[in-house]
This record gives C-alpha cells, sequence and structure tokens, in this order.
C-alpha cells in the first residue's frame, strides 16, 4: 500500500518557522514515536507498551486512513529542526459536529526547558491557526496530569484556561493522579 503524502482533504499543512517545520506524520515517522511513547508511558493514556508489530498496524489502519478522510477522527503532525524529528501531534478525538478537538503533543523527553517550550509553544501557534482558518474549529481542549507542571505554564502562556480538574483520574508507578482540563476557544 502506498502512503499518502499528506492529508488529502487538507494539502496545506505543511508550514516552516526557520529552521523548524510541521508536516503531515509520515510512515517512516513510525519507530521515533514508538520509541517516545513507550519512554513517556507516565504522561501519556497508553497503559501497556507498543509493539513493532502494533505500531505498523496502527499506522496503517488509523493513521493511514485518517489521511484520506474528509473529516478525520485525528489530524497527525510531525515537528522537525533541521530536518530531524523532535516532536509530534496534532489534534485527536475530532468532534467535526461541535467543532471541538483534543490537543496532543509529544516529544523526544530529554530536550531542555528551554527547547521544549520552544517546540511546545510553535506548536500550539499553528494548531490554533490550522484549527481556527482550515477546519473551522470553535474549541480546542487538553487533559494533562497534575505533575506536569512545565507543560500546564506553556499550554497557559499560550491561552489556554483551566476548565477542571478530575480528581485521582490516572494512576501511574507513583499511584493516583489528577488531570487538569484546559480549553480555549477559538474566536
Amino acid at each position: 500500500m502506498t502512503w499518502p503524502e499528506g492529508y488529502v482533504h487538507y494539502p496545506q499543512l505543511e508550514m516552516s518557522f526557520g529552521d523548524v517545520a510541521i508536516r503531515s506524520i509520515r510512515f517512516d515517522d513510525r519507530e521515533v514515536i514508538r520509541g517516545w511513547r513507550n519512554a513517556q508511558m507516565n504522561v501519556l493514556r497508553q497503559n501497556e507498551a507498543i509493539s513493532h508489530l502494533a505500531q505498523e498496524t496502527y499506522f496503517q489502519n488509523v493513521i493511514r486512513v485518517s489521511l484520506m478522510a474528509e473529516n478525520p477522527e485525528q489530524i497527525l503532525l510531525s515537528m522537525e529542526d533541521q530536518k530531524n524529528l523532535v516532536a509530534y501531534g496534532g489534534l485527536v478525538n475530532i468532534s467535526w459536529a461541535n467543532k471541538r478537538a483534543e490537543l496532543s503533543f509529544l516529544t523526544s523527553g530529554d530536550l531542555s526547558v528551554e527547547k521544549y517550550e520552544h517546540y511546545f509553544s510553535t506548536f500550539i501557534n499553528y494548531i490554533l491557526n490550522v484549527a481556527r482558518g482550515q477546519f473551522g474549529l470553535h474549541k480546542i481542549f487538553t487533559e494533562t496530569y497534575e505533575f506536569r507542571n512545565g507543560h500546564i505554564s506553556i499550554l497557559e502562556k499560550c491561552g489556554f484556561k483551566i476548565e477542571g480538574r478530575l480528581t485521582d483520574h490516572n494512576v501511574n508507578s507513583d499511584g493516583f493522579c489528577d488531570s487538569i482540563i484546559h480549553g480555549v476557544i477559538l474566536v
């Protein structure tokens, strides 16, 4: 099976900001992303390591299909710095009828605080513009575990407001933790 060059119905998703570029997710990104996800399950809603086969299947049966869909349930993008993959994320759990989506973002996990803030804030600003303009969405929300103070700080600097707290909502190796829900209305 051939891999689409990008989102068929949204061909204008690529953007460059100096050395940083954002583009549609590619099949070749799958193993790097799998490594990031498996190494950082404590910050994800992922309870077990993703196998090579599971990742291949997911990319072929879910991501590839979303690339061709008129109203995909998710729009995943990759971020490169000097042509090296440094992050990925996008809009997931998209409700086209309700004009809302959840923001997702993940990096290698070993970035400096400054690099993480630069990549994440660049990604957020890009996503908000695309969600408002190309996709016509009304709201973007996100769920973040309470111990991710740096992540939360960046969200709030980029205009996200706390909408709620889900007490003891998730469990990880340190026990139960709250989830913080942030949202931004795209006007």
